[in-house]
C-alpha cells in the first residue's frame, strides 16, 4: 500500500486542483493584479477585437455597471451558474460568456449539424483546446505541429480495441492486487478515486508503452507528476488575462515542477526510444505492438525526433487519465448512491463472460447495461460544462444569417443541453437503464452508446473532430468497473452520501477525497 499511497496520490492530484488558487490568499492576489491590469486589459481587448466583434448578449453580469474582473472571478470559482443563466435566457440564440482570457461565444445546438464536419481550416478544434489548457505554459502546443497521435488513435488503436480486452483485464487485476488489501471478512475503507487513477494509468501505460516499458517507475511518476502540475498551472493561470500570463507563469512553483517532470520523463523515455531504434537493425527483432512504436513507425520529419515523441506520450497520458478517472469516479459514486443497480450490472458482466468464455473480442461491446450506466452518469456529471470548442479561422455565415467573425471562440453548453427536458425525457432523473432501453428499439441497437455522439449528447464533442480517444476510454472504464463490482461489494461509509461535484471555471470534478467501503464478494 505504500507504493499506492505515493503513486496514486500523485494521480489523484491530477484532478484535484489546489483550491487555494481559487480562494483565500490566491484569490486576493488575483484581485489585486486584476484591478491593476483591468483598464489596460480592457483597452487591449477592445483594440484587438473591435473589427471582429460578434454582437450577442452576455450571461453572468449582475448589472450593466459590474466590472468585468468580478465576472471573471466568479467564472473562475465555478461557471455553472453563468452558463445555466445564459442557456435559460438564450437557449435558441447565441450568447457570450466572459472569461479572463477571452469571450466564449455559446451557440445553440441547432447549428451543430452544419458545423460539425467543417475542416480545421475553417473551424479549428486544436487551437481552441490549446487555448483552454494554456498551451504556451503547459508544453502542449506540440499538438499544433501535426495530428500524429490523433491519427493513430483513429486508425491503429480504435479499430483494434477489442483485441486489448484481456490485456486491460490483466493490468486491472495486477493493480488491484497491489492497491487493495485482503478484505474477505470485513469492510475496508478505500480512497476509490486514487485506486481508479492508478489503475487507469496502468492500463494506459500498458497500451501506450507495452508491458515492460509501461511499468517503468521513473516514467510513471514523471508522467503523472506532469499531469498534476498541468492541472494546477492551468487553474492558476485561468485567474489572469492572457497578457499577464507570461510573468505569472514565471512565478508559479507548479510551472517549475511541470518542466522538471518533463525533464524526468525524457530521461526515462529517450533511452527506450534509442534502444528500440538500435534493435531494429537486428533482422530477428520483433517490434513492440504499442503506441510508442506506432508513432516511431508512422512519424515523418520532425515527428521522429525523440523529444517530440516523448512529449506526445505525455499529452496522451494527460488526456487519457484525466477525464477517464473522473468518469469512473462519478460512476462509482452513482452506483453507491443507487445500490439497486449493482445486481443487474453484475449479472450482465457474469453472463457475458460465461457466454464468451472470458474476456474475448466482443465481450465489452455486449455489456450494454454497463455502457448505459456510464452514459447516464456522464450526462449528469460530465468533465466539462462546455464542449465543441472551435476557433473560427475564416468568417462564417450560418444558415439563418448569423455571422461568426474570424477569431471567435465558439462552444456549446453541453451539460445544460443534456439536462434539458425538451431533448431528454425526465432529464432530472437518474436512469441507469435509459440508454439500454433506447437501444432495444429496432434500428437503434448501435445508437446511444457511451462513446457515440449526437447534437444532444456532446460531452465528447461531435462530428469530424470529436474526441479521438473516447472508444479507448469506454473500454477502459468497462473493464475497470466490471472488475470492481464482480470482485467487491461496495457502499458508502455510515452516514455518507454521494459527494457533490466540484466546479471551477467550466470544469466539473469528482471529489477525490471520497472514500467507499469494499468487501470481497463470496
Amino acid at each position: 500500500m505504500d507504493y499506492m499511497n505515493e503513486s496514486a496520490s500523485v494521480a489523484a492530484d491530477h484532478q484535484h486542483f489546489d483550491s487555494k488558487f481559487i480562494s483565500s490568499s490566491a484569490t486576493t492576489f488575483c484581485i489585486y493584479l486584476l484591478l491593476i491590469g483591468y483598464c489596460t486589459s480592457f483597452v487591449l481587448k477592445t483594440a484587438s477585437l473591435s473589427k471582429h466583434i460578434l454582437r450577442a448578449p452576455y450571461a453572468g453580469y449582475r448589472s450593466i455597471f459590474e466590472p468585468a474582473f468580478l465576472v471573471h472571478l466568479r467564472f473562475s470559482k465555478g461557471a455553472q451558474p453563468q452558463i445555466n443563466e445564459g442557456y435559460r435566457k438564450f437557449k435558441d440564440a447565441v450568447f457570450k460568456l466572459s472569461r479572463n482570457d477571452r469571450d466564449l461565444v455559446v451557440i445553440p445546438n441547432k447549428y451543430v449539424d452544419e458545423l460539425r464536419n467543417l475542416s480545421n481550416e475553417k473551424l479549428n478544434s486544436v487551437e481552441a483546446l490549446i487555448a483552454n489548457i494554456c498551451g504556451p505554459y503547459t508544453a502542449s502546443e506540440i499538438m499544433l505541429e501535426g495530428n500524429l497521435h490523433t491519427h493513430l488513435l483513429q486508425t491503429k488503436l480504435t479499430p483494434n480495441l477489442a483485441a486489448y480486452s484481456a490485456l486491460m483485464k490483466e493490468e486491472v487485476d495486477q493493480a488491484m492486487d497491489t492497491l487493495i488489501p485482503e478484505c474477505r471478512d470485513e469492510w475496508i475503507e478505500v480512497p476509490i478515486y486514487e485506486v481508479l487513477a492508478f489503475v487507469i494509468a496502468r492500463i494506459s501505460n500498458r497500451v501506450f508503452l507495452g508491458e515492460h516499458d509501461g511499468r517503468n517507475e521513473e516514467w510513471f511518476r514523471a508522467s503523472m507528476g506532469y499531469a498534476r502540475e498541468v492541472t494546477i498551472t492551468v487553474m492558476a493561470l485561468r485567474c489572469f488575462p492572457s497578457w499577464m500570463r507570461p510573468a505569472v507563469a514565471m512565478c508559479l512553483p507548479s510551472s517549475w515542477r511541470l518542466y522538471a517532470h518533463m525533464r524526468q520523463e525524457r530521461k526515462a523515455l529517450l533511452p527506450i526510444i534509442a534502444r528500440r531504434r538500435q534493435a531494429q537493425s537486428d533482422p530477428d527483432y520483433v517490434k513492440p505492438n504499442d503506441f510508442l512504436q506506432w508513432m516511431m513507425d508512422n512519424g515523418v520529419g520532425d515527428e521522429q525526433q525523440p523529444e517530440k515523441l516523448a512529449q506526445r506520450q505525455l499529452i496522451l497520458i494527460l488526456a487519457s487519465v484525466d477525464t477517464t478517472t473522473r468518469a469512473g469516479a462519478h460512476a462509482i459514486y452513482d452506483m453507491c448512491a443507487r445500490p439497486e443497480y449493482f445486481q443487474p450490472l453484475r449479472e450482465e458482466v457474469e453472463t457475458v463472460l460465461k457466454e464468451d468464455g472470458g474476456w474475448g473480442k466482443p465481450t465489452l461491446a455486449r455489456m450494454r447495461k454497463m455502457d448505459s450506466f456510464l452514459k447516464e452518469s456522464q450526462r449528469l456529471s460530465p468533465a466539462s460544462l462546455l464542449s465543441f470548442h472551435r476557433i473560427v479561422k475564416t468568417p462564417l455565415t450560418l444558415s439563418d444569417g448569423t455571422q461568426l467573425p474570424q477569431g471567435t471562440h465558439i462552444c456549446l453548453a453541453s451539460e445544460a443541453t443534456s439536462k434539458d427536458p425538451s431533448f431528454i425525457p425526465s432529464a432530472d432523473t437518474f436512469d441507469g437503464h435509459r440508454y439500454y432501453n433506447m437501444r432495444q428499439v429496432p434500428g437503434q441497437e448501435h445508437k446511444y452508446q457511451f462513446a457515440t455522439t449526437d447534437k444532444n449528447h456532446l460531452h465528447f464533442s461531435h462530428g469530424k473532430y470529436a474526441c479521438s480517444g473516447r472508444f479507448f476510454a469506454s473500454n477502459e472504464l468497462k473493464v475497470v468497473l466490471a472488475s470492481l463490482i464482480t470482485r467487491y461489494d461496495m457502499k458508502y461509509p455510515e452516514g455518507a452520501t454521494r459527494p457533490a461535484n466540484l466546479n471551477a471555471d467550466e470544469f466539473l470534478y469528482s471529489d477525490p477525497s471520497t472514500t467507499v467501503l469494499l468487501r470481497c464478494r463470496k
